[in-house]
């Protein structure tokens, strides 16, 4: 009986971990700071260039429907700008988050928590990418951390952190899974912290705070809705193509342009 007793205690954070709910990020009020990085160039023959630093404030407020699909809308302020203008509409289905360009009319897949399919979508660069969960604790919240993990020469390299409710580790929410810092002296941004309101809860830092869980090798998926078909650009598809590759379960499938789906 005892060694059940000790068998189930170890097993059970295991299977808490396995049945947790993703934890959302557009959270009415929730405002991601930027530290957004200006060159002024002052010489070009001896390359001398002047950097300033403001902050760009970008926060959730409100809600609107696009397309008969409901999004929230997010605002931008700072820099330049002294008031509050609208940026872009977000919408979140499961682990999903969807961005949609107003002056392109179209959604593009900003984030996925699972390597199966961002590996297919967004990730293709590193297919043999293992998912490593584990929970951090940081100004008193539970956090979700998700790290993906390839060896390199060997050894094991996280070459990406993603943490539910924030976004990614230097891109937050705003820049995406995409966004590169430049390798020239050219502007950029880099996420600089988190707030809900006025409390201060997530800052770049974090991404690398000591794991809380104790089961960092775990690797699980979060609840989601069902699964839906994607191009290679990790835009959502209504239907099956006729022609072409498409992703559906986190597999490419390809159709030959002289056949059709059957």
């Amino acid at each position: 009986m005892k060694k059940i007793f000790l068998l189930f205690s170890v097993l059970l954070p295991f299977s808490a971990m396995a049945q947790r709910h993703y934890d959302p990020i557009l959270v009415e009020g929730r405002t991601w700071v930027y530290d957004y990085h200006h060159f002024e160039v002052i010489n070009e023959e001896t390359f001398q260039y002047e950097e300033t630093v403001s902050k760009i404030y970008y926060t959730v407020m409100g809600d609107t429907v696009i397309n008969g699909k409901g999004y929230r809308k997010v605002y931008r302020r700072g820099g330049s700008e002294s008031r509050m203008t609208f940026f872009r509409a977000y919408r979140e289905e499961g682990s999903h988050v969807y961005g949609y360009l107003l002056n392109s009319n179209e959604e593009y897949l900003l984030m996925e928590f699972d390597h199966q399919r961002f590996a297919e979508t967004v990730l293709h660069r590193y297919r043999n990418s293992i998912e490593e969960v584990d929970s951090i604790f940081v100004n008193g919240r539970r956090f979700c951390r998700h790290q993906y993990v390839e060896k390199i020469m060997g050894f094991p390299s996280v070459f990406l952190i993603l943490v539910e409710g924030i976004g990614f580790v230097d891109n937050g929410l705003i820049l995406g899974m995409d966004y590169i810092r430049p390798n020239c002296v050219c502007d950029y941004s880099t996420f600089r912290e988190c707030y809900d309101g006025d409390e201060l809860i997530f800052r770049n830092t974090d991404f690398k705070a000591e794991s809380a869980s104790g089961i960092g090798s775990l690797t699980v998926s979060p609840v989601r809705h069902q699964e839906t078909l994607f191009d290679l650009q990790g835009r959502r598809l209504k239907e099956a193509p006729q022609k072409g590759i498409y992703i559906e379960d986190g597999k490419k499938k390809v159709v030959p342009t002289d056949k059709k789906i059957k």
